[in-house]
């Protein structure tokens, strides 16, 4: 079932590991406490499960470099790993990036 939420960055209304992707266009920078936002995804987003093939949630984050606040793509990568995702795909070039992020097995 696709759902549609609007909501806190820092409070989301799903269960824990109830999520399958997230994505972030060009938003990112604009959260004033990024970490708490980006720890708030982890949270809700799947684990991933080996022994059942079962890759696990995706949170995907875009940036182009025409928003004012445009993080490097190394930026990004920090933050998201500081959150305790790590780097699964990059997609892109220096001026448009989207960056795909899974938790850890």
């Amino acid at each position: 079932m696709n759902e549609t939420h609007v909501a806190s960055a820092y409070d989301l209304p799903l269960d824990d590991e109830s999520v399958d992707r997230a994505f972030l266009v060009t938003v990112l920078p604009e959260i004033p406490d990024w970490l708490r936002a980006l720890n708030e995804l982890h949270r809700v987003l799947r684990r991933p499960e080996p022994a059942e093939g079962k890759p696990g949630g995706v949170l995907s984050i875009t940036g182009e470099f025409l928003d004012p606040d445009y993080p490097l793509a190394r930026t990004t990568v920090r933050w998201a790993e500081e959150a305790g995702f790590e780097l699964a795909e990059c997609y892109g070039n220096w001026w448009v990036y989207t960056l795909n992020f899974r938790k850890p097995a």
